[in-house]
């Protein structure tokens, strides 16, 4: 049976750099539905006589705990009136100092061909590729990082 959504649903604005935990009240409510869901099928299957140690049986009990402790520790920074206030997340530099550009035809992945690299081309890259990790590391040594 197919159900149609016919109400708008709603809407509820998180800030990124800051939780309120003060208004945690629609997050507890919709882990006390999940709760109340997952008891209603525990109470199918404890009715259920000849399947008891199922592992139906195992999910559904350690899902209702982890949910138990999510939703007494939500309740608890609620009741607190906690406010966490964050740094933005972590701010990653990825290097690119190790990508060589390719020469081949075919753009940077080449056509994959069985002459599609010489051996004169690809020792001399090779060089190529060995000096600059030589000097890179030099240049690391000089300010002390390495």
């Amino acid at each position: 049976m197919l159900i149609f959504q016919t109400k708008k649903p709603k809407t509820e604005f998180v800030s990124l750099v800051t939780k309120d935990w003060r208004d945690a009240g629609p997050e507890l409510e919709r882990i006390g539905e999940h709760l109340d869901s997952i008891r209603d099928r525990l109470a199918l299957l404890k009715a259920d006589k000849k399947e008891k140690n199922t592992w139906a049986m195992r999910y559904w009990s350690e899902l209702e705990d982890v949910l138990l402790r999510k939703w007494k520790q939500i309740d608890t920074l609620k009741q607190v009136g906690l406010r966490q206030e964050g740094t933005g997340g972590p701010k990653w530099t990825v290097d690119y100092s190790w990508w060589e550009s390719t020469r081949e035809p075919g753009g940077r992945w080449g056509n994959f061909g069985a002459n599609m690299v010489s051996e004169i081309s690809l020792q001399g890259r090779l060089e190529e590729s060995w000096a600059r990790s030589k000097e890179l590391s030099f240049q690391k040594a000089r300010q002390g990082l390495a």
